[in-house]
């Protein structure tokens, strides 16, 4: 494999199936349209993004993209800072936000215009982020989570658990958020 071959990492299902529409009707065509030397995985149910990431780490990447949303991110930076085979100061991790929020993406200047977020991928302008961790107990078992945008417990934490169980998740997910804040509304009064 190339030194600077780049592993994007699509989960085809973020944004409502927005980012497989994405990757096939702009950022492929753009990516081999501007030769650039990349190679590309799907994502198929949760985890897999770290899966993906993990096995593209072994195979000798330094530069995995996400194309999905602060998910898919948050997956590939857990693989990267689980992993003991690449020290992981010399992986870079970038996005190409076509989930529902692309809040991390937003946060570190990744252009939305996806002709311009490409042409980033050949430029040397990396910045260097803090990454958080957290230790938890999750049904009596000791577990640890990276993160580099946010971390939410409690009220956060229920309301996207709940979010992420719906099926409908992203028709409804406007009114499953307001539907979970009013049902938590008691905390409200409780904890002002």
């Amino acid at each position: 494999m190339e030194q600077d071959k780049i592993l994007f990492i699509v989960n085809p299902v973020a944004g409502g199936g927005k980012a497989l529409k994405v990757w096939t009707k702009n950022i492929y065509p753009i990516l081999e349209n501007k030769k650039i030397s990349f190679d590309y995985l799907f994502t198929q149910k949760p985890y897999d993004g770290f899966n993906l990431a993990m096995e593209g780490i072994k195979k000798g990447y330094k530069k995995l993209v996400s194309v999905g949303g602060d998910g898919t991110v948050n997956e590939i930076v857990n693989a990267i800072m689980s992993q003991d085979i690449i020290d992981p100061i010399e992986i870079s991790v970038g996005s190409i936000g076509s989930g529902s929020g692309n809040d991390w993406g937003k946060s570190v200047g990744i252009p939305a215009n996806y002709e311009e977020a490409v042409s980033n991928l050949r430029k040397d302008n990396f910045i260097l982020q803090d990454v958080g961790k957290v230790s938890y107990i999750q049904t009596g078992v000791e577990k640890t989570r990276y993160f580099v945008n946010v971390a939410g417990m409690g009220f956060d934490a229920e309301v996207t658990y709940k979010a992420n169980k719906s099926k409908k998740k992203i028709v409804w997910q406007a009114f499953l958020f307001f539907k979970f804040i009013k049902h938590f509304n008691f905390l409200q009064g409780s904890l002002c």
